[in-house]
């Protein structure tokens, strides 16, 4: 993960990373295991890209037609505290780390 990135960009439209995106597909692989091959299901995301990125990735193993809908629901946003990741944060990290 990029920490960096949020000095670049606020943290709703910080995109999923490879590895996220594979674990989005693994989901999609599981929730198709779960449910039958008639059951379908209503999506609700929240206003966050990643979210959207996820779901994207989850249809492509679980199959966007069997996605009714999708609900985009603010309140299952994250609490958003401000930018702490500044160079000096990452800095200060560096260090505590070099010293344990």
């Amino acid at each position: 993960v990029d920490e960096s990135a949020y000095q670049r960009k606020p943290d709703h439209r910080i995109e999923l990373t490879d590895i996220g995106k594979q674990q989005a597909r693994d989901a999609g692989a599981a929730l198709k295991a779960l449910l039958g091959p008639d059951e379908s299901v209503y999506v609700y995301v929240s206003p966050y890209m990643r979210t959207m990125q996820t779901l994207y990735e989850m249809g492509a193993t679980f199959g966007t037609n069997r996605i009714l809908g999708v609900r985009e629901e603010p309140r299952m946003r994250e609490q958003d505290f401000g930018n702490f990741q500044d160079h000096t944060m990452r800095d200060l990290k560096k260090e505590r780390a070099r010293f344990g």
